[in-house]
């Protein structure tokens, strides 16, 4: 800078520009419905801001997932306080649909076969309730001769996610 007497001086100012902080986010690509799903950033030298919670040292975070999802992940550098954000897509599977054939009453003393109708689901029987023995893991079961009657827990699974169900087979006595 030079003044109107001819006199000058000069200065000099030095910007550092810090680079923006660099992560990636992993996730699952599905999950099922109202799931959570665990997203994890990889850079632990940066602090994480997951859904507007304040930027923390924590490396991963649990969503519920309902429907398919952007999630949006904030971090910072604590040194030089720069901030850049990324994001990761998560899709969900719906449960499968819980089909079953079961008749209305057995015989006393006869059987009858209880069938799970979803073409893409694998099922599991349990007799009585959800801690019985596994009784099968195919589409029907034959209930045996039936003298009363009885409930089976049963489950349907499609892409690891399941639907669930009691049923209960009626036996109506035989007239006298």
């Amino acid at each position: 800078v030079t003044d109107e007497h001819n006199c000058s001086n000069s200065d000099s100012t030095y910007v550092i520009v810090n680079p923006l902080p660099t992560f990636t986010l992993s996730a699952e690509n599905e999950v099922c419905e109202g799931t959570s799903v665990n997203v994890k950033a990889d850079n632990r030298n940066l602090t994480y801001n997951w859904e507007n919670k304040g930027y923390q040292s924590l490396f991963s975070y649990d969503f519920t997932i309902d429907e398919p999802k952007t999630i949006t992940v904030s971090a910072m550098n604590p040194i030089t306080t720069c901030v850049d954000s990324n994001t990761i897509n998560v899709g969900t599977k719906s449960y499968p649909a819980m089909m079953l054939e079961i008749p209305s009453y057995v015989c006393e003393g006869l059987s009858t076969t209880v069938k799970g109708k979803n073409e893409i689901a694998s099922y599991t029987w349990r007799l009585g309730n959800e801690a019985g023995d596994i009784i099968s893991n195919e589409k029907s079961i034959s209930t045996g001769n039936l003298y009363r009657d009885q409930t089976y827990y049963v489950t349907a699974e499609v892409s690891n996610c399941v639907s669930d169900s009691f049923i209960t087979v009626k036996v109506s006595a035989s007239p006298n």
